[in-house]
This record gives C-alpha cells, sequence and structure tokens, in this order.
C-alpha cells in the first residue's frame, strides 16, 4: 500500500450529493479523509463589502458534514477523519467568484450591476480576500487542519476570462463571443491577482491562526499530461510549453517568486510583473500542493505550423491541444450505463496511477495522498449531471446509488485484501515495469 491517505472528494450539490447519503453509502473502510468545499457567496452573499459576518444558516450547512464525519470517525466507520477545506476567495477581478461553485448565470444586467458595486481598488479587495478568509478560518479551524485557497486557477481563469464559457463570461474572438473581455489580455491580470490573493490569505493564516489551530495551507492547480502531436521537436517543445502555461502559470510564482521562463519568452512584457514586495509575499506562499489530474492531451506546436483559430495566439503559447490524432480518441469513449458499471478501464487506470505513484515515492517524491473524483455521480461544474465520475453511479430519476466495479476494487485495495498475485496483476505489472 501507499503510504499516505486515501481520499474521496465531497461534492456540495444537495440532491446530487447529499452528504449523509453518501458517506453512508461508502464501505466502511472505503475513506480516510474527506475534503469539502466552502463556497464564500454561501457563506458571505455576493457582496462582501456589504456583509461583515457569517449567516449562522449557512455555517450551519457547513457544520453538518463535518459533525456527521465526526461521528462515523468515533464510532470506528472510517479509519481516520482529516478534514480538509478549499476556501476559494475572491479574485481581484473577479466578482463573480461568489457564485462559482454553483456555477449559474444570473441575468447579465444583475452581472453588471453587481461588479459596479464592488469595490474598485486593489487595497479594499485585499480586504475584502482577508475579511473571508479570517472568517472562514476563524468559523472551521479548530476542526479544519488542512486548507486549499483556491481550486484550479488556471483552468477557472481561462474558461471564464478567455473562453467565457464560466462566469462571468469574459471573452473575445476567435475565442468566443462574448458580451465584454479580451481573451489575449484579461486572463494574465486575473490570474495574477488570484496568485496575489492567495499569498494574502497565506500570510494571514500564517500570522494569525497557524500556530493556534496547527492546520496547514495550501493551493490546487489542474493539469493534464501532454504528448507530442508528431513526432517533430516542435511538437516535443510544444509540449513543455503548455505545461508552463497550465501547471507553472500557478506553481512558479508561488515556489520561485517569477513566471515559468516559457511564459516570458512568448509573452513578454504582457506577462504582469511582481514588484518586490509581492515576490516576497508570494515566493514560499505554500505549504503543500494538491494537483488535479484529469487525463493526457495531444500538444501541437503552432509557432511553426498551421492550427485552429486561437491556438496561434501567445496566450496559449502557441500551443493546440486534442485528445484525437488520426481520427483516434487518446482514450476511451465508451459512456454506455452498462460500461459506466463494469468500468474494468477505470480499475486499470487507477492501478496504474498507483503504480507510477509509488515509484515516484520510492525515488523521494513526498507524496501525502491519492484522491479519487468523487464517491458519487455529482452536479459537474458547468457540465452539470452530463459528466458522471462517481465511485457510485446515481440514477437521476430515482436517486438510487448502485455501486461501480471499482467500488469492490478500491475497497479492496484500502483494505489491503487485493489479490497482487493473480495472473492479471502480475501481467500489468510487467507491462508498466
Amino acid at each position: 500500500m501507499l503510504s499516505g491517505r486515501v481520499l474521496v472528494r465531497y461534492c456540495n450539490a444537495p440532491i446530487a450529493c447529499p452528504y449523509r447519503v453518501g458517506l453512508a453509502t461508502s464501505s466502511p473502510s472505503m475513506v480516510n479523509c474527506f475534503p469539502v468545499t466552502l463556497g464564500v457567496g454561501k457563506v458571505l452573499g455576493f457582496i462582501p463589502k456589504f456583509l461583515r459576518g457569517f449567516s449562522a444558516t449557512i455555517v450551519l450547512q457547513y457544520q453538518r458534514p463535518l459533525n456527521f464525519l465526526a461521528i462515523i470517525g468515533e464510532l470506528g466507520l472510517v479509519q481516520s477523519i482529516l478534514h480538509i477545506i478549499k476556501f476559494t476567495p475572491l479574485s481581484m477581478e473577479e466578482p463573480m467568484t461568489s457564485i462559482g461553485d454553483s456555477y449559474l448565470y444570473p441575468a447579465q444586467d444583475w452581472i453588471e450591476s453587481l461588479e459596479a458595486k464592488c469595490s474598485n481598488t486593489k487595497k479594499e479587495k485585499f480586504e475584502d480576500i482577508e475579511l473571508m478568509s479570517s472568517l472562514g478560518v476563524d468559523s472551521f479551524g479548530g476542526r479544519v487542519k488542512y486548507w486549499t485557497t483556491i481550486n484550479e486557477p488556471s483552468l477557472v481563469t481561462i474558461n471564464s476570462y478567455m473562453k467565457g464559457t464560466y462566469p462571468p463570461g469574459h471573452c473575445s474572438p476567435p475565442f468566443g463571443n462574448c458580451y465584454t473581455g479580451n481573451s489575449d489580455v484579461e486572463p494574465l491580470i486575473v490570474m495574477h491577482n488570484r496568485l496575489l490573493s492567495h499569498a494574502k490569505v497565506v500570510e494571514l493564516y500564517r500570522k494569525h491562526f497557524q500556530a493556534k489551530q496547527g492546520g496547514t495551507i495550501g493551493i490546487v492547480a489542474q493539469t493534464f499530461m501532454y504528448e507530442p502531436f508528431r513526432n517533430e521537436e516542435c511538437d516535443k517543445q510544444a509540449v513543455k510549453r503548455v505545461l508552463a502555461f497550465v501547471i507553472g502559470w500557478v506553481l512558479d510564482p508561488l515556489v520561485f517568486g517569477k513566471y515559468p521562463d516559457e511564459m516570458h519568452s512568448v509573452l513578454g512584457n504582457q506577462l504582469p510583473v511582481f514588484s518586490p514586495e509581492e515576490k516576497r509575499l508570494i515566493k514560499g506562499s505554500i505549504d503543500f500542493i494538491g494537483i488535479n489530474h484529469y487525463g493526457s492531451l495531444y500538444a501541437k506546436d503552432c509557432s511553426l505550423s498551421a492550427c485552429a483559430q486561437g491556438a496561434d495566439h501567445p496566450i496559449t503559447g502557441f500551443v493546440e491541444t486534442t485528445g484525437i490524432r488520426d481520427g483516434i480518441p487518446i482514450g476511451d469513449q465508451n459512456v454506455t450505463i452498462n460500461y459506466l458499471l463494469q468500468d474494468f478501464k477505470r480499475i486499470d487506470y487507477h492501478k496504474a496511477y498507483l503504480t507510477y505513484l509509488l515509484r515516484a515515492i520510492r525515488k523521494g517524491a513526498d507524496v501525502r495522498g491519492y484522491m479519487i473524483w468523487s464517491l458519487i455521480d455529482n452536479f459537474e461544474w458547468a457540465r452539470g449531471y452530463e459528466m458522471r465520475f462517481g465511485l457510485y453511479y446515481v440514477h437521476r430519476n430515482t436517486l438510487e446509488r448502485i455501486p461501480k466495479l471499482s467500488v469492490q476494487w478500491f475497497s479492496s485495495f484500502l483494505n489491503n485484501s487485493v489479490n497482487t498475485n493473480t495472473r492479471e496483476d502480475l501481467r500489468f505489472e510487467k507491462a508498466t515495469s
């Protein structure tokens, strides 16, 4: 077994994933850690400047799953409960972050009205960020020991300010046709301020809460793994660039205090610059790193080759990504109900992932946990109920929870009862060695 902890994430959509049903569904040793997302809009309201305290009703909403986890932990139904809360502060250029968890699209005039009412100065917005974060940590920090500031900042920034598919729906051609926005410029500004927001929250937590609460704080970045679209040097370089533009964009400033060299070489003076004080604030502003890894894509160079519209812009790193090459998908596309329930390939995926993760640990990687998304099918952001990632299949009409084949395997894995000497596993280990 891997050292560290295995985790299953908690979704907060009431119909898709009520926490009592979701937790009760899992087998006794299914999980030993349970993350919860704290939506700032649900706690503070849409305009934090006008609200200077938590809603007691909403705080209770978040206390309930924590209380339930504590009870089943005391009963021995879960081996060890670690509470993780992802608290997303308001970004400097994003007055709509507060409703981002539910991804609702309110009327456009309401959006414009809200944007007009929000703070206009960076100082005021930082004050709002610090207020929300301190209230959140103060309310839940006694039992929550693992905090993350922002979930997938690069993905949300691109979808919100380059493609316009997430609120507030900013974009410009050829990336989309939105009511406002500049897809080549706004994502860089928004990400820059998100990173500064993260750093301010970390500074506040370390100064006022960490010592007395004994917790840690980090960030969750997302990425794909990329393969060259063609066996050519330009596409191999494109792989390096897209990794820099996706995950290096988030992590390099937090570790080194600056953006990746690949971004500097492509974007030049378009890339915002951290002041000396901001660099001091942001460098080293993580206790741990969370990675959401969704799969793999092909990367094609667009600096020397013709590409789809948009991929030839600097904001993309001059890289086009795709999941199809020569008409063949990079991964299986079958989504029938029978396939979802008899998810052999998902089991193979986790076997392979855990195998290589263990190798990384043996080579010195400090890995503390492995998290599967998700416990049961949930409301998946802008994709709604279309995407199904759960270990348990949810019948949308009856809400019946049906365990997928991977539940049995995963439970056995956690209980250390998987037979690793079977012919199938031997073939797998040989193939991946």
